[in-house]
């Protein structure tokens, strides 16, 4: 099974990226008793990929420790301050997981007037070398790209040897992983 997170502050459409996701979806799904992790059966790149999916209000390390393999950083670029709070998120992520964990940057709410400029966005993604990705959760573009996009990133290192499946650790380079990118 594959562990992806999505983490972000409160309201910025964790929930409605995961129920667009799930709505689509022709496999099973599950609900955990707790509300926060769903599980989908979905066919990608003719394999079937096993995904359960923890969405958290900024709580990182309980998500992180329940094995996360990547990570979808959301914010809401119609709210300021979903973004100005990416670095502390993105720090707090740092200390849990692998230095391979894939992430990608999720800027959600584009049919919302933005009050964080797309030139911004991706200026912090280059950065911090972040994927990023557009979406609107609500009208559910570009939701199943996202996952794809994750799978890809998760498949290349898979394929180039690069995780070890028990350690999810990049045996390439060890610490550091930007070789599959």
């Amino acid at each position: 099974m594959t562990n992806i997170c999505l983490i972000g502050a409160k309201g910025v459409g964790k929930s409605t990226i995961v129920s667009h996701t799930i709505k689509e979806s022709t496999s099973e799904t599950w609900k955990a008793k707790d509300g926060t992790m769903l599980l989908r059966v979905v066919a990608m790149a003719d394999e079937l990929l096993h995904m359960r999916i923890i969405y958290k209000n900024n709580v990182v390390g309980s998500a992180i420790n329940e094995g996360c393999r990547g990570i979808f950083l959301v914010f809401d670029i119609s709210r300021r301050s979903t973004f100005n709070v990416l670095g502390s998120l993105l720090e707090e992520v740092s200390k849990y997981c692998q230095a391979t964990t894939p992430f990608i940057l999720v800027a959600n709410q584009l049919n919302q007037v933005r009050e964080v400029s797309l030139e911004e966005v991706q200026k912090y993604a280059t950065e911090q070398s972040l994927e990023l990705i557009q979406v609107d959760a609500t009208r559910q573009e570009d939701i199943e790209r996202l996952f794809c996009s994750m799978w890809s990133l998760l498949m290349k290192h898979t394929e180039h040897g690069h995780l070890d499946p028990v350690a999810q650790a990049c045996v390439n380079c060890g610490v550091d992983c930007h070789c599959c990118k």
